[in-house]
C-alpha cells in the first residue's frame, strides 16, 4: 500500500503561512492507528481482517514481537508512542531518539537522567513501565509539548527500529529516523501489523476493447481459504463499458496450455463493478503449507452493450498470491 495512494494530509489546506511549523506538528501529531487505517479506506487498498494483526499495551511494546513481525512478511508496522517530547522529534536531523530529553527518572528522592537512571538501576526501563521508578517531566509546566504520536517501524538496527514518520523528506534523515528500544518500551501502547493489502478497483472510465489486468488476493485459510479475482483497466481504472463478465478458471498444464476445468463462478459474486466484478474461487483450496507453484488459466468472457457475443481474455500462471496479470 504505497503512500501515494493514500498521502498523509490530515489538515491539508487548512494551514496558512503564518502557522509555525511546531504548531503543525503538534497538531498533526495527535493522528493515531485509527485515523490511519480510516485514511487507507478511503482509497481503492483495503486490509482484510484475516490480515491485520494489533497489538495493545504489552504485547505492542515487545520488541521481539514486532521484529518477528517485520521478518515474516510485514513490510510495515504502525505503532503509536503515548507520549514524545515535540522539541525533541521537531529538532531531529539524524542519529537515535531516545528518552534522553524531555524526561528524567525519579530514582528515591532524586531525578536521573537516561543515562545515570540505567547505571543505578540496569532494569530501568521494565520497572518504569511497571510503575516502579516514576517518569518525570522536564518541562511539567508545558504539557502541550507531550503529545502522542503514530509512525511506521519499516526496519531495525542494533540501536533501535527504524522509522519513518509523516513530516515529509525534510525532517529527519529523509523522513526517517531511528528510535530506541528503550523509547519503544517506554511509549508504545499499540500497534498495527498489516500482512497484505487487497485491491479494489475503482470506476472509470474505458475505451473500447481496453487492455484488461486480473487481480488476486488469497482470503482465510483453511477450508475456509478462497482466492479473490478482480478486473481493472489501464493505469488501474475501472470499467465502464462492461457488464457482465463471466470468469473460469482451469487447471494448468506444465507446458503452459489450458487444462480441466475447475471453477466457473457467476459473475458478481461479491461485488460490483466499480470493485472490478471481484468473485471468490477455489474455495478451501489453498496449497498446503503455503507452497503457491501450482498455477492456473483464468478466462473471462467480457460482454459489452454494443458487442455481439463480447471477447475472451486469457490470464494464465495465474497463482495463490496477491498479484496482478495483463490479459491475453
Amino acid at each position: 500500500m504505497h503512500e501515494s495512494v493514500a498521502p498523509y494530509e490530515p489538515k491539508s489546506g487548512l494551514w496558512s503561512k503564518d502557522d509555525s511549523q511546531l504548531k503543525i506538528y503538534l497538531e498533526e501529531g495527535r493522528t493515531g492507528i485509527a485515523d490511519l487505517v480510516k485514511r487507507a479506506g478511503t482509497t481503492r487498498y483495503a486490509a482484510e481482517p484475516h490480515n491485520i494483526i494489533f497489538l495493545k499495551d504489552d504485547e505492542a511494546r515487545d520488541i521481539n514481537r514486532i521484529k518477528l513481525l517485520l521478518a515474516t512478511g510485514h513490510k510495515a508496522v504502525a505503532v503509536g508512542y503515548a507520549r514524545l517530547y515535540s522539541p525533541r522529534w521537531v529538532r531531529f536531523k539524524s542519529g537515535v531518539i531516545a528518552p534522553d530529553e524531555g524526561f528524567l527518572f525519579g530514582i528515591g528522592d532524586k531525578p536521573y537522567g537516561l543515562a545515570a537512571a540505567k547505571a543505578i538501576r540496569p532494569r530501568l526501563i521494565e520497572e518504569v513501565v511497571s510503575g516502579e521508578v516514576p517518569l518525570r517531566l522536564t518541562q511539567p509546566e508545558r504539557p502541550d509539548l507531550y503529545v502522542g504520536h503514530a509512525v511506521t517501524v519499516v526496519g531495525y538496527t542494533a540501536d533501535g527500529f527504524i522509522i519513518k514518520n509523516s513530516w515529509g523528506r525534510d525532517w529527519g534523515m529523509k523522513g526517517y529516523a531511528i528510535v530506541s528500544f528503550d523509547y519503544h518500551r517506554l511509549f508504545c501502547d499499540e500497534a498495527l501489523a498489516v500482512k497484505e493489502p487487497s485491491i479494489l478497483v475503482t470506476p472509470g472510465i474505458a475505451g473500447r476493447n481496453p487492455p484488461l489486468y486480473l487481480k488476486s488476493c488469497p482470503m482465510g485459510t483453511g477450508a475456509n481459504s478462497v482466492l479473490r479475482l478482480s478486473l481493472f483497466g489501464p493505469r488501474e481504472g475501472g470499467l465502464a463499458d462492461i457488464r457482465r463478465p463471466q470468469f473460469e478458471v482451469y487447471e494448468q498444464d506444465p507446458s503452459g496450455n489450458r487444462g480441466r476445468l475447475v471453477e466457473f463462478p457467476p459473475p458478481n459474486a461479491v461485488g460490483q463493478a466499480g470493485n472490478g466484478f471481484p468473485v471468490e474461487v477455489l474455495r478451501g483450496r489453498s496449497p498446503a503449507g503455503g507452497i503457491r507453484a501450482r498455477q492456473y488459466w483464468v478466462q473471462v468472457l467480457v460482454g459489452a452493450p454494443n458487442e455481439l457475443g463480447g471477447r475472451v481474455v486469457t490470464f494464465p500462471n495465474v497463482t495463490w498470491s496477491n498479484n496482478e496479470y495483463l490479459g491475453q
